[in-house]
């Protein structure tokens, strides 16, 4: 496609299949690794061009056969076999991954950010000492029902979101993610 099979490569991956369909946050690391591929090549006076046309085919896969317009999301996944339905259900992973790998145009990546705003459950922190300044965490998907690592509220996955947050150029709801977090 070419689409890449997120087989071990996040830590949620002890109870994440994928039945070999490509996933985006997998593709989008295979993307910016070619990218720097292509660099590191050019700087040691190697031909750059297997990486850059790699690269480039990556990420005309991801819009092609990923990108969710109507949702404003690249999906989750795709099914290899079947009917190659598209899950346009993103977890956190794909949104900071795909945001980290420099994959989304700056409107792509703030409406991904809106996505999570939107479907993804925000636990709001309140407590002793704690200022009311509206900040929250986050699981790291909506996926129901509940299963070990793949809807967990932990602090890495949060964390990392919001640094996507702040790529996406949403400042506001990133602070008061990782205050949150923290």
């Amino acid at each position: 496609l070419p689409l890449y099979e997120a087989y071990c490569c996040i830590w949620a991956s002890d109870d994440l299949a994928y039945e070999g369909g490509g996933a985006t946050h997998a593709t989008a690391l295979n993307y910016f690794q070619n990218r720097m591929a292509a660099r590191i090549a050019a700087r040691i006076g190697q031909d750059p061009a297997p990486y850059t046309r790699e690269a480039d085919l990556i990420l005309k896969g991801l819009q092609r056969e990923l990108w969710v317009n109507d949702q404003g999301v690249f999906a989750e996944w795709k099914d290899l076999l079947g009917e190659q339905q598209v899950h346009p259900n993103a977890a956190l992973w794909t949104f900071y991954h795909t945001v980290d790998s420099e994959v989304p145009t700056p409107l792509e990546a703030w409406q991904m950010s809106r996505f999570v705003d939107t479907q993804i459950a925000h636990i709001p922190i309140h407590g002793p000492g704690v200022p009311d300044e509206g900040c929250y965490t986050l699981p790291t998907s909506s996926w129901m029902p509940y299963t070990w690592s793949l809807n967990n509220v932990v602090m890495a996955e949060a964390a990392h979101t919001a640094l996507a947050f702040w790529q996406a150029n949403r400042d506001d709801p990133a602070f008061r993610l990782f205050k949150g977090t923290l």
